[in-house]
């Protein structure tokens, strides 16, 4: 029996180490995280300490990362954290932590969606001039996912390093910009002062900045698309290494 679309899809042994990280570092939605939510979050936290923030996350990520990974060795579910609670806890919470999980998932999915629809149609009308309604362009975002999730996994790794690139060089481009043209009084490195995670804004900042590591999780649902066990372990600490330089630089 031939095997299914999925299981052709899903095949062992595809993914290499830079596939794995170019699949954690877009879910982390570089473009999205420093020109919405750290812009936001400038504004909520009141204080400048985002980016000693997002190295602050990186060091308690890379900890918690260390038990992560190594239990995609010994437990062989691309459940991931519903997979790994059960395991420890049981299966009755296991399900209802994946429960939360799907649910916190669909939500970001529908705001991503909405998101994407309303900055799509803004877009296209400057160009064009012709004013568009923002579903058709979330309808044709869903649909592009729905086509590229039944190729093979390989296949949307090419798509996602190709889309990946592109974005980290447009946020690299404002960077040097940035640092070239300052504001007057010049370029200051008061945000990595680390008085500002002793005031009454860390929670907020310690936050916001965590939203920089929500695709962190993908290591091991990739785990048994891995070439070998030791391509995780190398793809947990390049995208550890290129989330957290890429968010402290840009904010």
């Amino acid at each position: 029996m031939p095997p299914s679309n999925v299981s052709a899809a899903l095949a062992g042994s595809k993914l290499g180490v830079l596939s794995i990280v170019f699949f954690t570092v877009a879910a982390g939605a570089p473009a999205t995280i420093v020109g919405g939510v750290s812009a936001n979050g400038f504004a909520v936290a009141g204080t400048p300490g985002l980016p000693l923030g997002h190295l602050a996350m990186a060091l308690v990520v890379g900890a918690f990362a260390i038990g992560y990974v190594t239990m995609s060795r010994h437990v062989d579910n691309a459940g991931a954290f519903y997979a790994y609670i059960a395991k420890g806890l049981g299966g009755a919470t296991g399900t209802a932590a994946g429960a939360v999980a799907v649910v916190s998932y669909l939500m970001i999915l529908s705001g991503l969606v909405g998101g994407f629809g309303v900055g799509a149609a803004d877009f296209a009308e400057r160009l064009t001039g012709v004013a568009m309604t923002w579903w058709w362009f979330s309808a044709a975002a869903i649909l592009l996912v729905a086509a590229l999730g039944v190729q093979r996994i390989d296949v949307n790794g090419r798509v996602l390093a190709l889309l990946l690139l592109a974005e980290v060089a447009v946020l690299v481009v404002f960077d040097v910009a940035f640092v070239a043209a300052p504001a007057p009084g010049g370029v200051a490195f008061g945000a990595l002062n680390p008085a500002v995670l002793l005031t009454g804004s860390a929670g907020s900042i310690l936050l916001i900045a965590f939203t920089g590591f929500i695709g962190f999780a993908n290591l091991t649902v990739l785990a048994q698309q891995a070439r070998d066990p030791r391509t995780v372990i190398r793809a947990a600490s390049l995208s550890l290494l290129i989330i957290s330089a890429l968010f402290a630089a840009s904010t």
